[in-house]
């Protein structure tokens, strides 16, 4: 049996090098974030920590197929940080995700 770990929601990262450094040889740390404001500065942390058995997946988790509205932005355009949400609303410029199932759990890639 596999001992690696889910991280869903990593926001900057600022995590993943004590996460990585716990992880015995040859496991990995799966890390899903679907916000591309706190995406990107993730994945820079994982550059300049030089982390080698981290994955990171510009994607949420879910449980099911389908499609859902997952809110990035603010009413004023602004980034919500850890806030974001899914949402039934359209109306304020959300991000689109698709999901699909793999296994026992499922991603929802913006897009």
């Amino acid at each position: 049996m596999r001992r690696d770990i889910i991280h869903a929601g990593t926001f900057f990262g600022d995590f993943l090098p004590a996460l990585s450094t716990a992880m015995a040889e040859r496991r990995r740390v799966r890390v899903y974030r679907p916000n591309p404001g706190s995406f990107d500065p993730a994945r820079k942390s994982l550059a300049l920590n030089g982390l080698r058995n981290v994955t990171l997946t510009n994607a949420a988790l879910s449980n099911r197929e389908g499609t859902l509205v997952f809110r990035t932005r603010d009413a004023e355009g602004g980034s919500p940080g850890g806030l974001s949400r899914v949402t039934g609303d359209s109306a304020r410029t959300p991000t689109r995700c698709r999901r699909s199932c793999p296994a026992t759990w499922c991603r929802c890639r913006a897009g």
